[in-house]
């Protein structure tokens, strides 16, 4: 599989549906792919409304959701970072809205829950 001149985030997501789908092709079905790339997440939080100052505190505290859970999380953002509550509750949608998703259907899910991403279908298989 290859890349070539693709600045698109959505490259690495179909990039990723092609590798899980050889995997699974030799018997390794079941992989679970867990994204935590820059640019998706600046992408999103850019459509759940976090503005750009504050993005870096939110990716910090967005990275302890496995240790925190969502109330940890939210508590964080809303109660430390100063993000409203409306935000926080955006972002925890979007991100949801992702999770426990099929590898075949990242590149199409990221598309709609992030607005501004271009389309998928941009990544061929050699």
């Amino acid at each position: 599989m290859d890349l070539v001149s693709e600045p698109s985030v959505l490259a690495e997501a179909e990039l990723i549906e092609a590798t899980t789908a050889a995997l699974a092709a030799v018997g390794l079905a079941g992989a679970t792919v867990r994204l935590s790339d820059r640019r998706f997440l600046a992408a999103l939080a850019t459509a759940a409304g976090v503005p750009s100052a504050a993005q870096p505190g939110f990716f910090v505290t967005v990275d302890k959701l496995d240790k925190i859970g969502w109330d940890g999380v939210t508590a964080e953002l809303v109660g430390q970072r100063g993000l409203p509550a409306d935000v926080t509750a955006a972002a925890r949608d979007k991100i949801e809205a992702l999770s426990g998703l099929p590898a075949d259907q990242v590149a199409d899910t990221l598309t709609n829950a992030v607005p501004g991403l271009p389309e998928p279908g941009c990544v061929g298989v050699n």
